[in-house]
């Protein structure tokens, strides 16, 4: 296990096919690591990129390219604010969606 989590940074992306469950681990140990999951289209992962999650969502895994990925990378995860998504992660950051609907800035 010590592997994956010296291996998972140094990619910029990490596929994250929904298993039991919609939100499966995979996906917030990802940007636990500060790597762009990708998510096939659901309800629930286009909420979570509403409220600022970086989520890489497609309609299929056949959407995706090299092109794609490097093009999505530069235009809007280069400048990912990832103390932020940490914040958004834990039991406050969730209390204040909660409460005031938005996280802070």
């Amino acid at each position: 296990m010590s592997d994956y989590w010296e291996q998972l940074p140094l990619y910029r992306y990490s596929m994250c096919p929904t298993g039991n469950g919609i939100q499966s681990p995979k996906l917030f140990e990802a940007m636990l690591a500060r790597v762009v999951p990708i998510v096939t289209r659901e309800p629930a992962f286009e909420d979570l990129a509403a409220y600022g999650f970086p989520l890489l969502i497609v309609d299929s895994w056949f959407n995706l390219s090299s092109a794609l990925l490097t093009r999505q990378y530069e235009e809007q995860y280069r400048h990912t604010n990832w103390t932020l998504v940490d914040y958004m992660m834990t039991g406050a950051g969730v209390f204040d969606l909660i409460l005031q609907g938005k996280y802070p800035q």
